[in-house]
């Protein structure tokens, strides 16, 4: 088991003047993150650590090195040697994230904790943690075939998506380094940059989609998806909509994102509509599409009938028995789509409650029933149900409503 000693000895290489090339610090950095899992928390000198690893989040270069926004896709090249290499910057951030694991899993309720200390000292390095993500956001797309990774290596293309997408909710959870990363606007851009790639980026990295269908074989793995109601939906409406309009590369792209993620989630659904964690992902990508509709991505999404497709979730989601363990989400889950529906599904003019119809509005409704009976009477969720099902013709109704 590592201890304190061990630990110091890393710290005393790391903290050595010149400061070690790529390769020997790479290897230092991998050893740290063994000995934070394997040190007690007693012995854990967290804040000694995160000083001495923030000089590699970024490391120094001789020429400067572009950080682009978007994604792209990567030629198969090597870094060249003394250039800023992805797998220091993303050994560098594993470990911030494995200490502040290790510090939450020490809580009583096991639930994120970042006590304040490092929360300062995280706060002071913020501006390389930043650089570090858009370094190691590369390895997502990158390739290497003389020197291939395996999933779980730092480095590897999945890797790196689960480490900038954990590490970005874990700093929402301290309202001072959310703000940070909300105010960064390079930051705001990779948010939305691997949020758009997780759905639309599988035609140029195949590598990326293997190694998170090996990394979490029955499906469900983290998801940028995540990151839009901590950092976007949460800023003002105005300075929402002018991000969008510039991080729309193509015409409809963020549109067409957002319908992507839902669509994975609603396929999702129809392999098994009884999974907590499952449900909980439809939820969250349900919710980023009703928030979407109070964006300048609007029209957009109604040309795409999104309203037809909350119907078909709808079909499918009440398609399972009722189930008191997942009764609180799948009766969230029909609230939120009867304000949607009750919102939009006559944007389209009585077409498109023919085509709700169609699709099965009224089997879902009639069969959201065993939910909505276990609902308190003075549940928001049942006045919602109401007033949708009474937009249905008088027999449809009748029969819902007896």
């Amino acid at each position: 088991m590592a201890n304190a000693s061990h630990i110091l000895r890393l710290l005393q290489r790391l903290q050595a003047k010149p400061q070690m090339t790529n390769p020997d610090a790479l290897q230092v950095l991998l050893d740290m993150i063994e000995a934070i899992e394997a040190c007690p928390k007693s012995e854990l000198t967290e804040n000694l650590i995160i000083e001495a690893t923030v000089p590699y989040l970024a490391p120094t270069i001789a020429a400067p090195v572009p950080i682009s926004i978007e994604l792209p896709v990567s030629s198969g090249t090597v870094t060249p040697p003394g250039q800023a290499q992805p797998e220091v910057s993303g050994a560098a951030l594993t470990i911030i994230l494995t200490i502040i694991r290790r510090l939450s899993n020490s809580s009583p309720t096991h639930i994120v904790f970042i006590p304040d200390n490092v929360t300062k000292t995280l706060a002071s390095c913020w501006p390389l943690t930043s650089s570090a993500l858009l370094l190691y956001a590369r390895a997502i797309v990158a390739t290497d075939d003389d020197n291939p990774r395996l999933a779980r290596q730092v480095g590897s293309p999945g890797h790196a998506f689960i480490t900038i997408v954990s590490l970005l909710q874990t700093y929402a959870h301290a309202e001072s380094l959310r703000t940070l990363v909300q105010n960064t606007p390079t930051a705001l851009y990779l948010v939305a940059s691997i949020w758009k790639f997780e759905v639309n980026g599988q035609t140029e990295a195949h590598e990326f989609y293997l190694q998170l269908k090996e990394l979490f074989p029955h499906g469900n793995p983290p998801s940028a998806a995540t990151l839009l109601p901590l950092y976007l939906f949460t800023l003002p409406s105005p300075k929402l909509d002018a991000f969008l309009a510039i991080v729309d590369y193509s015409s409809g792209e963020s549109a067409a994102a957002a319908m992507g993620h839902f669509n994975k989630s609603l396929k999702a659904l129809h392999l098994d509509a009884s999974d907590s964690a499952v449900i909980g992902t439809f939820q969250a990508n349900l919710d980023n599409l009703i928030a979407f509709h109070s964006t300048s991505l609007q029209q957009s999404l109604l040309k795409k009938r999104s309203p037809i497709l909350v119907v078909e979730s709808l079909v499918w989601l009440t398609s399972k028995p009722f189930n008191s363990t997942t009764a609180g989400l799948v009766g969230t889950a029909i609230e939120h789509i009867c304000v949607f529906l009750n919102n939009y599904l006559f944007s389209n003019g009585i077409w498109g409650l023919v085509l709700a119809l169609e699709q099965g509005l009224g089997i879902g409704l009639f069969r959201a029933c065993a939910w909505i009976d276990s609902l308190s009477p003075a549940s928001p969720a049942l006045e919602e149900y109401r007033r949708l099902a009474y937009t249905l013709p008088g027999p449809t109704t009748t029969t819902i409503l007896a």
